[in-house]
């Protein structure tokens, strides 16, 4: 990606990244963006429809925890492994809450604002069922593929996607490590669980991620 200024770095989009583009194919890019109206912006300016993706952000939580603990390039990865697990978490669970929360819930917003103008897809969702995913973004960018050629493309995608977190960010692939949903109810305290209640319980909710506020790590 042509980014000279680093905006994907510091999550913004700029004009640069997409002029640079080219104009006669289809493309993929992934990035990690806050929503804000100068970032809204760049997507009018060349008119994109973007793919919003989440996740459930306990695991998102426990995903970004292990990504720092291995990313000996990451502004917390002297402090992590240094620090007590649970003390550790906690501080990651500070900045998962009191960023990655409000991102989520501002995208939302803005999808149900301008319903035609993104689609939204759960990791969860993405890992039951890739195929019919991925055939559900093409039909929202009106890519018709057959279900043969949707199946082959994720077949190549999971053959040489390896959920090896140490080996993906020595060799710049990635930051995948296990990718099961759920994985949270591994890591966490009572502590951390009643935090992510008081803190972000409604959101999970209206995700449908949990029905009530009385889930546990046992269940």
């Amino acid at each position: 990606v042509y980014d000279p200024d680093s905006c994907s770095l510091m999550n913004k989009l700029c004009s640069d990244i997409f002029s640079h583009l080219p104009h006669n194919m289809h493309y993929v890019m992934k990035l990690h963006t806050e929503y804000s109206p100068a970032n809204l912006q760049v997507l009018d300016q060349f008119n994109i429809h973007p793919v919003i993706m989440y996740r459930d952000l306990r695991d998102q939580c426990v995903s970004r925890y292990f990504h720092v603990l291995n990313d000996s390039t990451h502004r917390h990865h002297v402090l992590y492994n240094t620090t007590p697990k649970e003390e550790a978490m906690m501080h990651n669970i500070d900045i998962t809450i009191g960023y990655y929360l409000g991102w989520v819930e501002d995208w939302r917003s803005l999808m149900a604002q301008q319903p035609s103008r993104f689609f939204d897809v759960k990791y969860e969702t993405l890992r039951q069922n890739p195929a019919l995913t991925l055939s559900n973004v093409l039909k929202f960018f009106k890519i018709d593929l057959s279900q043969d050629e949707v199946e082959s493309i994720v077949q190549k995608i999971s053959a040489r996607t390896k959920f090896d977190i140490k080996e993906n960010l020595s060799k710049h692939k990635g930051t995948a490590r296990k990718g099961i949903v759920g994985d949270w109810r591994n890591h966490f305290t009572e502590e951390q669980v009643q935090i992510f209640k008081d803190k972000c319980g409604q959101h999970l909710i209206d995700l449908g991620y949990e029905k009530d506020l009385n889930w546990t790590l046992d269940h």
